[in-house]
This record gives structure tokens, sequence and C-alpha cells, in this order.
């Protein structure tokens, strides 16, 4: 955790929360947006951010916590299709390592609730995409694809999971797979494993990074 020692007045000032990553936006066009929310902490939904915020050195894979003053602007000094406000870097409170982002890879499945996967038509994995608040993977008859409904740095949970309809019969582990992942709360993460828990912290999957 760092912060930065040049700082202005804090009248009138807002502060922002600064996600890790942009995200593709529609502004005039086609862009990437920072992603903020206005709060003394992180716990509500990252909301799209069209406009620079003057001062701000942002480099991607960190969370900031910022200090920002809204300057209202007269309409002549409006650009056209942009923001009547002008956003300016008071203070750098706090600027961390987003560790969500270790999620980020390809983990083959070990173990469903401590047991060892049995024969499969070819291996379970996850494949995790934070930035893009998705996963994708195969349930060792089926391919999976799901929503990260929510993230940070010890919890997890997926929705909308579903998978296609082949039938292979003489295994379980498709369905206890599946219905594992829709229980999951939390994580562990760290060694090259990743281990999903319930709302318990009792283990459900335990998977390995691929190399």
């Amino acid at each position: 955790m760092s912060c930065n020692s040049t700082k202005m007045s804090n009248q009138d000032s807002t502060v922002y929360w600064v996600n890790s990553y942009k995200v593709p936006c529609v502004g005039v066009g086609p862009m990437q947006c920072l992603q903020i929310q206005k709060a003394d902490s992180p716990t509500g939904e990252w909301q799209n951010f069209y406009s620079n915020i003057e001062g701000f050195d942002y480099v991607p894979g960190f969370l900031y916590k910022l200090s920002v003053r809204e300057t209202k602007l007269p309409p002549e000094q409006v650009p056209a299709d942009a923001s009547s406000l002008r956003y300016t870097l008071l203070e750098v409170l706090e600027k961390r390592r987003d560790l969500t982002l270790r999620l980020n890879d390809i983990w083959v499945l070990e173990a469903i609730s401590d047991q060892p996967v049995g024969s499969t038509v070819r291996s379970p994995y996850l494949e995790l995409h934070i930035a893009q608040g998705r996963l994708l993977g195969h349930d060792g008859c089926n391919e999976l694809s799901g929503t990260i409904e929510a993230v940070d740095e010890t919890h997890l949970t997926f929705r909308s999971l579903s998978s296609t309809d082949m039938a292979c019969p003489g295994t379980d582990v498709p369905d206890r797979f599946q219905a594992a992942l829709s229980a999951v709360r939390s994580y562990t993460i760290g060694n090259g494993r990743l281990i999903l828990l319930d709302d318990e912290g009792r283990e459900l999957l335990r998977f390995k990074k691929v190399d």
C-alpha cells in the first residue's frame, strides 16, 4: 500500500475508488473506460467513467482511493459531447495491488469435496476472466459458461451458469461439479492452487493452475 505525498486542498472533494482495470465502453465512439465508485469503501457496483481525472496517473492492476474535486464548468466551456464537470485529483489516499487478478487463469479440477476427480471424457477446468466478469470451462462432459456475480480478495460467487447438453453416462462428476459451482461463496488461493468454498468455509472444489 502506498500514498501520494503531493496534496492540494481537500475542500469540496469527493472520494473516488478506481477499479484496477478498464472496460470497453461507448462514449463519442468505442473507448476504454475507468470504473469508479463514490464511497469510502468499494462495496457497490462499479460504474463506467467517461471522463478524465486531471493529474491522475493511472496504472492497471491497482485499486485506487482518490480525493477528487468536481468543478462545474460554464456552458461555454463545455466541449461537445463531454461532461459539464471538470475532475481534478487532489490526493491519492490509497493505492494497492488488486489481488483478485490472481484468479485470471486456467484452473484444472483436482478434487470435489476433497475427493479426487474420477474418470471423465476430458479434464474439468475453469477459465476465469475477472475484467470481463465471466467464466468458461468444461465439466468433464460439457462446455460451461457463466457470469462472475461478485468478487473481492476473499469472496466469489457465480450466476447464470449454463452448459452444452451432451450425454456422458457412467460419471457423476459433471453434475457434482456444476452443483458445487453454484454453491461457491469464497475462495483461497496460493502455491498454484485455487480452493472454492461454500458459505460455511467448507471446501467444494480444488484446482491446480495450468503452467
